[in-house]
Parts: structure tokens; C-alpha cells; sequence
């Protein structure tokens, strides 16, 4: 870092929207200035929820997720992990502001990612703007290997350059090739 001269800003907690209004437990009574900040709040989650493509979940892990405290709980150990970013708005879980697809519906979504046959990296860009789920990375990449579109269509693989020793003394080791040069065919002779 010597070589640059970063400038330290502070914002007060009070001043991150986001943070205050989702990390902040409330210290005093609400004032109207504070019931006004908590309905605006709401109305920016509800106007974003209404503007994804998703309907209520109603399966019992996205339910349990947004109830849960302890992570001993089998089926809700891999959220644990990403506790911090899983929230509920309305009744759809959440991960950030991707949509947490439940169990019953991860192929149906897997299969509308990989419309289009897209390798693992596009693939996974394309769930990474609306979805989640723990695994999903894993998941997309098993499905693209086991795709049998895709590995039809994959390019062959490269042969890797084969070292050779070097030679002991001059025309041990030769190499020689056919080529065309201004409408004469040659044959090329190279002492390695």
C-alpha cells in the first residue's frame, strides 16, 4: 500500500440507509421521522420484490430459513454460512437480492440457466444476476459436464508441447516439413 495514498472516508452508521435500516436494532421508541424512514424502506423492498419473477414459496426449508436460530438443524446447515445475507421480504427468501429457488424447482431452473448450452462460466454468470442456492455453483457445473449437447460441441483438447532433449553434436536431431512458397513446393530442413 506504500506506493498509494488512499483517503479514509467515514459515514455514520445513521447515514447508510441499507445498513441502518436492515442491521440496526431500534434503541428508543420510533419518532415520525423514524416510521417515515421504516415505511419508505418498505416500499422500496415491496416495489423490488413486485419486480422480480417469482411467486410466494411455500416449501418448508425456504420457511424454516427465515424462522431458524440454531444450525444444528440438518437441513438448514448449509445456509448457516451465508446467514447474513438470507432475509425475508413479503414471504419469497431471499440471498441478497437473488431469489433462494426451493428443492422442488432447482432443475426446472437449472435447465432455463443452461438454455442455450452456455459453458459453466456463462452459466454461472446468468444465475448469479436473479438466483441462489447453496451448491448452485457445484450444480450448474455438473450439469454443463453431464450435458451431452455441450460435449459434443466442445473443442477438441490441445496436444501439449512435447519437450525434447537437446542434442549432443550438430544433425542429431532433425526436423523436416513440406510448404509452398510462391507457387514452388519445398521441403524444409532444420538441425535442432
Amino acid at each position: 500500500m506504500m506506493q498509494y495514498n488512499p483517503e479514509v472516508l467515514h459515514v455514520p452508521g445513521k447515514c447508510q440507509i441499507s445498513a441502518a435500516a436492515l442491521s440496526r436494532a431500534p434503541v428508543s421508541s420510533p419518532n415520525t421521522s423514524d416510521i417515515q424512514f421504516i415505511e419508505e424502506v418498505e416500499a422500496f423492498a415491496s416495489s423490488t420484490m413486485d419486480q422480480l419473477p417469482a411467486t410466494t414459496q411455500s416449501e418448508g426449508i425456504a420457511k424454516r430459513v427465515g424462522q431458524y436460530t440454531r444450525p444444528h438443524q440438518p437441513l438448514l446447515k448449509p445456509y448457516w454460512k451465508s446467514r447474513a445475507h438470507l432475509t425475508v421480504v413479503d414471504d419469497p427468501l431471499l440471498y441478497d437480492e437473488h431469489i433462494v429457488i426451493p428443492q422442488a424447482l432447482r432443475l426446472d431452473i437449472l435447465d432455463c440457466i443452461h438454455r442455450g448450452h452456455l459453458d459453466i462460466s456463462k452459466c454461472r454468470a446468468r444465475a448469479r444476476m436473479s438466483v441462489w442456492w447453496p451448491g448452485l455453483s457445484v450444480a450448474i457445473e455438473d450439469m454443463v459436464i453431464a450435458c451431452f449437447t455441450c460435449a459434443k460441441e466442445l473443442p477438441e483438447p490441445k496436444e501439449p508441447l512435447m519437450p525434447s532433449s537437446f542434442p549432443s553434436r550438430p544433425w542429431e536431431r532433425i526436423s523436416m516439413d513440406l510448404f509452398e512458397y510462391g507457387g514452388g513446393k519445398y521441403l524444409i530442413t532444420v538441425d535442432y
